[in-house]
């Protein structure tokens, strides 16, 4: 669990660390690819986790659910507790796409041991 909330508290850092204490890297839509890249690595690390406490294939239904809330959460929160970041719709769609991206490597994974196995 120490990893999961580790990672969590990252991110949650970042993305509410005032915008002008980080560095400047001029590339186009870069944060997108940072928030896609965030929350495929949080769906990972959680599903890993919640496969462990409860066994069951809930698991990545409540890793994705959590990073979607997670991701809104945090747009909401620089939108009313910032005042260098803004809520941006298009991070909430990057978030998913990297949410969506884990659940495909992970159901990948699972196909790919099964078929190991037979």
């Amino acid at each position: 669990m120490g990893l999961a909330v580790t990672w969590t508290l990252f991110m949650l850092f970042l993305c509410l660390e005032d915008s002008n204490d980080l560095p400047k890297i001029k590339i186009s839509n870069l944060d997108k690819f940072i928030h896609a890249g965030f929350h495929f690595v949080f769906v990972m690390i959680w599903f890993l986790y919640i496969r462990i406490l409860i066994h069951s294939k809930l698991a990545i239904k409540l890793a994705f659910w959590f990073s979607v809330f997670f991701g809104i959460s945090i747009e909401f929160l620089q939108y009313y507790f910032t005042t260098t970041r803004k809520a941006d719709v298009l991070d909430v769609f990057s978030n998913c796409m990297g949410a969506i991206l884990a659940i495909i490597a992970i159901r990948f994974w699972n196909n790919q041991q099964k078929s190991q196995t037979l």
